[in-house]
């Protein structure tokens, strides 16, 4: 949630958290080491945007350590090509369920279904960034789980490819496996 009522992606946030950790490093890398009879003076860092403030705390607030990490750990974290290996499938008595994607197949029926693959999908969009991970998706059954405006969201999300049909997915898939076998 933004101050002003608008709400972003938790990967918006962890962008901008990125950005914001890697614009001090910079600073600090060109800070001039003082000698040793020289006073020491601590810069005061800018003042942020309240947006931008509340987009970096929101994504240190979602990290599961007991600690935020800092800026150096930050960055490097978000350069990590490390793919995901769990996904939150959804909220049982107040706890995230979380599956293995290792191996995953799945049948979704009943009443929660549709909530649940929203859920897959959005918990892969959060982790896709860096190459981790490309959603590929029928568009019609996007426009099904999302709404009509997931078509335009799609052209600002790389990782989101949306396609006519399962079998358009299907061709993608394989030229995709051609191509980097090629590349291996």
């Amino acid at each position: 949630m933004l101050p002003q009522g608008g709400m972003m992606a938790l990967s918006f946030a962890a962008g901008v958290a990125v950005a914001l950790a890697a614009t001090r490093l910079h600073r600090r890398r060109r800070l001039p080491t003082p000698t040793i009879d020289e006073p020491i003076s601590v810069l005061t860092p800018e003042p942020q945007h309240p947006a931008v403030r509340a987009l970096a705390r929101a994504h240190l607030n979602s990290t599961p350590e007991e600690a935020p990490p800092d800026d150096f750990t930050l960055v490097t974290s978000a350069f990590a090509i490390d793919p995901p290996i769990t996904l939150k499938a959804g909220i049982r008595d107040d706890k995230p369920v979380h599956l293995p994607l290792s191996g995953l197949n799945l049948t979704l029926t009943g009443s929660g279904a549709d909530d649940c693959i929203r859920a897959i999908i959005l918990d892969l969009l959060t982790q896709a960034d860096a190459h981790r991970a490309h959603i590929i998706i029928p568009a019609r059954d996007a426009e099904h789980w999302f709404g009509p405006t997931i078509a335009a969201l799609a052209d600002h999300l790389p990782e989101l490819l949306l396609v006519a049909t399962f079998d358009e997915a299907i061709g993608y898939l394989e030229e995709q496996l051609v191509s980097r076998r090629g590349l291996l």
